[in-house]
């Protein structure tokens, strides 16, 4: 289930285009290079779980047009690595966060839905079941935005 859900999901996104700007303005010049470094290793096919993996949180440094390309694999990090549902949340619950999630169409909604959901129901993802909770609430009120 949780591969045919994966799957959904980035068929869901995979109109979306190389973003035309991936990296935010008005960064610190040392973030602004750390998100540069990471651009050029995401173009150059590095494995973009180990990529999420970093102390840096790279995904905060990128435009919603970068994360939205982006967010089918940032979420997929999430089966070779559990506990970074605890990074998802926390990077989802800010401003930029609430702009990318009511910036989802519908089916990439439900596309992040059916897939969290799955995640939320395999054995490994049971200690992190708040985080799933909030994440839920995160992804309905970022619906209910767009919905407006």
């Amino acid at each position: 289930m949780l591969d045919s859900e994966l799957q959904r999901l980035k068929n869901a996104f995979r109109d979306r285009q190389n973003p035309s700007r991936w990296v935010r303005e008005n960064l610190h010049p040392v973030d602004f290079e750390d998100a540069t470094d990471f651009v050029r290793e995401v173009e150059s096919g590095h494995d973009k779980a180990d990529l999420f993996q970093s102390a840096i949180p790279y995904f905060e440094l990128l435009t919603n047009e970068a994360r939205l390309f982006l967010l089918p694999d940032y979420l997929a990090t999430l089966i070779p690595y559990p506990d970074q549902i605890i990074a998802v949340v926390v990077g989802l619950e800010n401003q930029y966060g609430h702009e990318l999630l009511a910036s989802l169409s519908l089916a990439e909604h439900n596309a992040v839905m059916g897939f969290t959901d799955a995640l939320s129901k395999w054995e490994r993802m049971r200690p992190y079941a708040d985080e799933f909770e909030q994440l839920a609430t995160l992804l309905a009120a970022g619906r209910a935005k767009s919905s407006r």
